[in-house]
């Protein structure tokens, strides 16, 4: 049911991303302060492209990530009322990156390839209001790019990411919505303490 783990030919495509995505949200939480990784070498594991040092999906995963929640966030613990073995999803909260105007990130991982969306609700964080930022791909397509609510995540000609302040949807009062093989980052709130 879940997508196969990562392996030589599908680090550079959609399928590391997933993985990725649930690393990142695990090691905070886990007391890990620190997370590095290379740019350039290493089997199809690197970040930019080799030849063409156009950025693989875990590039632009991680510049959104880091844009929008930021290195040395607070990470919060989060409850689901249903197992991960059962769903495939995941979900992480963290104090959101202040150039955002919120106070809380939201972090949420599904590597469930089939089935209906899956609704997690975020109960013990601030109300407010919540801007999402949908990511999918093609798991197994190398090259393809990583898509923010439909948006290619790709520089432009001076090697810009768009900025991630146009990338964002308003997010519903209710739960939040993660359909399968996807990733949702939502900011929340102003500032609140949990």
């Amino acid at each position: 049911m879940f997508w196969p783990c990562p392996s030589t030919g599908l680090t550079d495509t959609f399928y590391s991303t997933l993985y990725y995505a649930w690393q990142l949200g695990a090691l905070p939480a886990n007391g890990v302060e620190l997370s590095a990784r290379q740019a350039l070498v290493g089997g199809d594991y690197e970040l930019l492209n080799r030849s063409t040092f156009a950025p693989n999906p875990d590039y632009a995963f991680l510049w959104l990530f880091k844009s929008l929640i930021g290195g040395g966030a607070d990470a919060y613990a989060v409850s689901v009322n249903s197992s991960v073995l059962t769903t495939g999803v995941r979900v992480f909260a963290f104090s959101a990156a202040p150039s955002t105007g919120a106070s809380h990130a939201i972090l949420a991982v599904s590597l469930n390839r089939v089935g209906a969306d899956f609704a997690v609700e975020l109960a013990g964080l601030p109300s407010g209001p919540r801007v999402e930022f949908h990511l999918t791909g093609q798991p197994g397509v190398r090259g393809a790019p990583l898509l923010c609510n439909g948006v290619p995540l790709v520089p432009d000609a001076r090697g810009q990411m768009p900025p991630w302040s146009r990338l964002g949807v308003p997010g519903g009062p209710g739960p939040l919505e993660l359909g399968a093989a996807s990733i949702v980052i939502a900011t929340v709130g102003s500032a609140a303490v949990i």
